[in-house]
């Protein structure tokens, strides 16, 4: 099956680029999709992740997985997993995919197979982690870091060893921070620190080494990353007033960072960003303060280093799965659209609403 799916993305990519062949609408702009049995939020470290046959895995707070297929344009559901958990999530080289950490299974990881359907115990981890982020290396191995207000640990895993091996200790401790693989194998991890939410460091695989580099611009947690087409890192919002409408660069060869394009929208925290097939970043949903959920979005161009707005989505999303599919379009999914309140005075309790709905973004770019 894995190998037909294959097949079938090869076969459909060919006819989309020779001859432009994509379901799309008449104008650029978002069209609903297939929704999801459940409603799933993309909590911190919580990200979707493409599968190798070009559907979409979305791991959030459920004990079963949701998988997009972009043919049918329809989602099913995996295997029970072993716990439920909102936990780092990445897809490993060799098609499986990693879940470690999270509430309430902080120290422990579990890995799936699409082939088989099937969840299987990963090693256990070296701390207790609830926000930590997961970056593969290029040599397909896992770093986890962070996740809590004061750890300073991070650690390695491999399902080929079954190993997670304490990388030495953090600059700082790390908790709802950026982590971002560059382009020569160091990862980036900025913001989210316990003390200072400006600072940054950088670790090293060769010398299973961290060390400090320059500070951002702004404090920022809950923000959001990407390495974009030039080797610089994008780093888009945060939870500060002073931060939510900023943006700004780190370029790996000075390790300095310089300041990119506002956004038009202040987006605190509870955004998705990814890249398009054209170099340019998308940004979509946000949530600035209690029950102030976002439907907008825009575009990061990195050659005139500015943000345009486009046409607002359907629905408004706080934590919204955003990920670019093979062909070009962009997947929304989930994320919280409101808040309800009950009771009065030290009664009254509110609770976030999420929804199972999801958009397909179509870019300009389809349309040339």
């Amino acid at each position: 099956m894995k190998r037909g799916r294959e097949l079938m993305k090869i076969s459909v990519l060919v006819l989309v680029v020779a001859v432009g062949l994509v379901a799309a609408p008449l104008e650029a702009g978002w069209v609903p999709t297939g929704s999801m049995d459940a409603a799933r939020v993309s909590h911190y470290g919580v990200r979707g992740v493409s599968l190798p046959d070009g559907r979409v895995m979305f791991v959030s707070g459920w004990r079963r997985g949701a998988i997009y297929d972009p043919f049918s344009r329809e989602w099913s559901v995996t295997a029970p997993m072993r716990s439920e958990r909102s936990a780092a999530v990445v897809a490993l080289q060799d098609g499986l995919v990693f879940v470690a950490g999270g509430i309430p299974s902080r120290d422990t990881s579990e890995y799936y197979d699409a082939d088989l359907d099937s969840w299987n115990v990963g090693p256990r981890l070296n701390a207790s982690r609830v926000t930590a982020t997961g970056t593969v290396l290029q040599d397909g191995r896992v770093l986890i870091v962070g996740g809590g207000t004061q750890n300073e640990t991070a650690e390695i895993c491999s399902l080929r060893e079954m190993t997670c091996v304490p990388t030495n200790r953090m600059v700082g401790a790390r908790t709802v921070h950026s982590a971002t693989l560059l382009p020569d194998g160091r990862v980036l991890v900025a913001g989210g620190g316990y003390h200072d939410f400006r600072s940054a460091e950088i670790f090293n695989p060769v010398t299973n080494a961290w060390y400090p580099t320059a500070d951002m611009l702004f404090p920022r947690a809950a923000h959001s990353s990407v390495l974009l087409v030039t080797g610089q890192v994008l780093v888009v919002g945060g939870d500060y007033s002073a931060s939510a409408r900023t943006t700004e660069l780190f370029d790996p060869q000075t390790e300095s960072w310089s300041q990119a394009g506002d956004l038009l929208v202040a987006r605190q925290r509870g955004h998705g960003v990814t890249i398009l097939a054209d170099g340019t970043a998308l940004v979509a949903g946000a949530e600035n303060g209690i029950g102030d959920y976002s439907r907008t979005a825009e575009v990061f161009d990195y050659t005139t280093n500015t943000w345009t707005q486009i046409e607002d989505m359907g629905e408004r999303r706080g934590n919204p799965l955003v990920i670019l599919l093979w062909d070009g379009t962009v997947l929304v999914a989930g994320g919280y659209f409101r808040e309800e309140c009950g009771g009065i005075g030290e009664e009254r309790i509110c609770w976030q609403e999420g929804t199972p709905s999801a958009e397909l973004y179509f870019p300009p770019y389809l349309k040339k």
